[in-house]
């Protein structure tokens, strides 16, 4: 009778072992399940090629809408949507520069602007120039505010900037956003280092 009790009991143990209370490294499934954020690929495509000198180097999975190409001082206003989040949308702006002294003006008021958005907000800045003239960065918030990513894209024909717009409530979690704000930002870093 011992030996079948013997055997009994230790073919009982994992079945015993395995009802656990979740605590330790048991693997037991969740009360909630919360969906996973579907990320874009990381595959690139040419976009604006016939209005922005060089073209513009955006996600394969996001489309481009122009919003303005009439203004009087030649730039051309445009957003790029990523239907995947939601429809979020990254405002975009190239402003062409007659000359040297002009370029210079718009590069510190886009750069005014990135610090106003930002305000005072923890930051990660990224210097993606290659040296000369050129100035790429990308600014990236790492504490919610409503323009996480911005960017800013120096060419000698003029500028190329844009921020991510988000309308966020005081319920919304930046945690849950991260994942969709790091892709964005590894997006307009293409952008911005072509």
């Amino acid at each position: 009778m011992k030996p079948i009790a013997a055997l009994l009991l230790t073919a009982a143990l994992p079945f015993f072992a395995s009802c656990t209370d979740g605590g330790g490294n048991t693997a037991v499934p969740r009360q909630h399940a919360y969906p996973r954020i579907a990320l874009c690929d990381t595959v690139y495509r040419v976009a604006l090629a016939d209005r922005v000198p060089g073209g513009l180097r955006v996600n394969a999975e996001s489309r481009v809408e122009l919003i303005d190409s009439t203004r009087q001082d030649g730039s051309l206003w445009f957003d790029i949507v990523y239907p995947t989040y939601g429809g979020l949308r990254i405002n975009c702006t190239y402003r062409p520069a007659a000359d040297a002294d002009e370029l210079r003006a718009i590069v510190a008021n886009r750069l005014q602007r990135m610090r106003m958005n930002i305000s005072t907000e923890a930051q990660r800045y990224t210097d993606l120039s290659k040296g000369g003239e050129n100035l790429s960065v990308v600014l990236t918030s790492l504490s919610q505010t409503m323009t996480p990513v911005q960017f800013l894209d120096v060419r000698p024909e003029g500028v190329v900037s844009g921020a991510l717009s988000l309308e966020i409530s005081e319920s919304s979690k930046v945690d849950s956003l991260m994942p969709v704000i790091r892709a964005i930002e590894r997006d307009a870093k293409v952008m911005s280092n072509e």
